[in-house]
């Protein structure tokens, strides 16, 4: 198993557990910006090296634009209209992004074409995610994202996830998905973000009989002090 990462931002403790091919194309970040923290998981849909390029290019963006913008949903719409020109043909970003707002205790999200996440909120499990366009497909008044919000409380846990759990397959027709992760957070509700993300990659795992991943794989995991 990947060894897990950590990043302790003020009132949460971030934890990334990486599974990457050669040249990734999931990037993960967590920064602090003034009163907020910013947090994403980001992948361009080709791959070798300009997919690995572009990918950190959007990556950068985030951190530009975030302190500039009124919502995450102005931050992907002001994205999209910079990579749009920038992405090869037929390629796209996805993202599940994020900021916690410290003083009001308030995680806002969106989603562009990306893997909703999970929020568990005084033991119970609660799918989070919102509609909207892949980065890249659409310019102007045809792209849309959404803005969805939760508020937190100490020793709640948010976690986000790639597609490349959701796949984890041992056949084309029998795939890990949503419903199995879902599963493994329930059961394990009383763990810590940090621990539930390294669980939901073991029962991959072993769902697939230990089989490699045949995608990166990108598990982020939140919890909230």
């Amino acid at each position: 198993m990947p060894e897990t990462q950590f990043k302790n931002v003020h009132e949460a403790l971030f934890s990334f557990l990486i599974r990457m091919s050669e040249l990734p194309y999931d990037y993960q970040n967590a920064e602090l910006t003034g009163k907020e923290i910013y947090t994403g998981i980001y992948r361009l849909s080709s791959n070798g090296v300009p997919a690995a390029l572009m990918s950190f290019t959007a990556m950068s963006l985030f951190k530009t634009y975030v302190p500039e913008s009124i919502s995450t949903a102005n931050t992907q719409w002001r994205i999209n209209e910079k990579l749009y020109d920038l992405l090869p043909s037929s390629s796209f970003v996805s993202v599940m992004y994020g900021i916690y707002d410290r003083q009001r205790r308030e995680f806002k999200y969106s989603s562009g074409g990306h893997p909703g996440g999970f929020f568990i909120h005084k033991g119970e499990v609660q799918e989070i995610g919102t509609r909207g366009s892949l980065i890249g497909i659409f310019t102007g008044d045809h792209f849309s994202c959404e803005e969805a919000s939760v508020t937190v409380q100490p020793s709640d846990s948010i976690i986000f996830i790639s597609d490349g759990i959701l796949e984890a397959a041992v056949s084309s027709r029998c795939m890990f998905g949503k419903e199995r992760i879902k599963h493994v957070i329930s059961t394990n509700k009383e763990m810590l973000a940090s621990e539930l993300i390294e669980e939901i990659y073991r029962e991959a795992q072993d769902f697939m009989d230990s089989a490699p991943f045949k995608d990166d794989v990108t598990l982020l995991g939140i919890d909230f002090h």
